[in-house]
């Protein structure tokens, strides 16, 4: 979100009819939760998926993904999110209106319609690579949407996908009625993604449109039973029939302005578009999808190495590995620190503001709940919490936590034992000792 202070908002006109331009937003905002109860056992959830390692996943109260049993099977219980519609009644003000919205931080642009969708797969929900989610985009790189038959398995579909904007997805055909069957549908290294009628635990990278709190969507209720090779295109043209009541420019893109049907289960209607009309996507990063790692651990040190010297790196490579296990706890896979816990308000939550003022994109970004291990609880550490979860902070990357502990040294002149307790200089000696015994292994490998 950029500055907003003194700068005046664009006034739209509603669209009426057919509009010039669209862009579907597929967020990263929940649409619906997964519910616990006061045990923290779930009561219900929207979506499901293939496991992705991780047993929860929590930011702000927000359960992003949560372990469970489907059938005997372990998998991963996901909300749906939701997707914003953008529509202009001229070439280029759909996408003014989105970069407008997410510069004051809302969708007061976005048409009334917002769409419940699954954005997780059947198996892969561990990065954006080989049979991931949707991998995320930017505004100075948003995708398109094309029409365009497919088979799965003998079963016919004709399906909107998600694709770059390139020649290649989109290449130039005299015949509009071949569009349809000509042209890729990738994503770099990524194909076929596409707008499709599932929840994640029928999805491949795709987008699923869903109904209220993730049931099957009304649109298609009748014919999604029905999965055989003769029905199955039926299930995709309703749920296209929805979307292209709602957004009529979706009749104009590529590949569906020269394609219809007259006989059949349901039928596609004519475009009434002359011209091709281009309807662009974004979308959001998932939250939960990308834990810490050592890697991140590593171009973190570089950076301290560089900045701060050997010394304060090699210091604060030990205070990592120390407090998080060589890198391997909950609380630096899902907050990229040793365990800051909250103990105040937002947006610092407790802590020092000094190095959150002088490096903004340090600024937490929420906050992670979970039960703590014993640590030094024992030997004059924070006494360890074994009655409920305590809440830690979220930063945004690991440099973050390591660039918070390196100026910390420095305005304490040195004393990093003091990050353990500020007051019990036994403790402090305590904590001396534990370092001496860890070998900064990362920080050596710069020398």
């Amino acid at each position: 979100m950029g500055k907003t202070k003194g700068v005046k908002k664009e006034k739209f006109k509603p669209v009426e009819g057919n509009g010039k331009e669209a862009v579907i937003y597929i967020t990263s905002e929940i649409a619906t939760e997964i519910e616990v109860d006061k045990n923290g056992d779930i009561v219900s959830y929207p979506d499901f998926g293939g496991y992705n390692g991780i047993e929860e996943y929590i930011i702000n109260n927000k359960i992003y993904c949560k372990k469970i049993k489907v059938k005997g099977k372990v998998k991963s219980a996901f909300p749906t999110y939701k997707a914003y519609i953008y529509r202009g009644n001229t070439v280029g003000e759909a996408v003014k209106k989105l970069k407008q919205d997410i510069k004051f931080n809302t969708h007061e642009n976005a048409e009334p319609t917002v769409l419940e969708v699954a954005r997780h797969t059947l198996g892969n929900n561990k990065n954006y690579g080989d049979k991931g989610p949707t991998p995320p985009n930017s505004t100075g790189n948003l995708y398109r949407l094309r029409y365009k038959i497919g088979s799965n398995k003998g079963k016919t579909s004709y399906r909107y996908r998600i694709v770059e904007d390139n020649s290649s997805n989109l290449p130039s055909v005299k015949d509009l009625k071949k569009e349809y069957q000509s042209g890729a549908m990738n994503i770099g290294t990524r194909s076929s993604i596409s707008i499709d009628p599932w929840n994640s635990a029928g999805l491949v990278g795709c987008i699923g449109i869903r109904g209220e709190k993730g049931i099957v969507h009304p649109n298609c209720k009748n014919m999604y039973p029905n999965q055989d090779k003769e029905n199955y295109k039926y299930i995709y043209h309703s749920i296209n029939n929805y979307l292209e009541e709602i957004i009529p420019e979706l009749t104009g893109v590529y590949g569906r302005r020269g394609f219809s049907t007259s006989s059949g289960t349901v039928l596609v209607k004519e475009s009434s578009y002359k011209e091709e009309i281009k309807v662009f996507v974004l979308v959001d990063k998932l939250p939960e999808l990308k834990l810490f790692d050592i890697e991140d651990a590593k171009i973190a040190l570089r950076v301290i190495y560089d900045n701060y010297g050997e010394d304060i790196a090699t210091i604060v490579e030990k205070m990592y590995r120390l407090e998080t296990t060589h890198f391997t706890s909950g609380q630096y896979q899902h907050c990229g620190t040793g365990g800051m816990e909250v103990f105040g308000k937002a947006p610092y939550y407790g802590w020092d503001s000094t190095t959150f003022k002088n490096h903004p994109e340090h600024t937490p970004i929420g906050t992670w709940s979970s039960f703590e291990g014993k640590a030094l609880s024992e030997e004059g550490g924070n006494k360890q919490q074994k009655d409920k979860p305590k809440t830690f902070v979220k930063l945004p990357s690991v440099l973050a936590g390591m660039e918070y502990k390196a100026e910390y040294i420095k305005r304490y002149n040195g004393n990093y034992a003091r990050w353990y307790n500020a007051n019990d200089l036994d403790a402090q000696e305590i904590y001396k000792e534990k370092l001496k015994g860890i070998k900064a292994r990362i920080v050596e490998t710069f020398k």
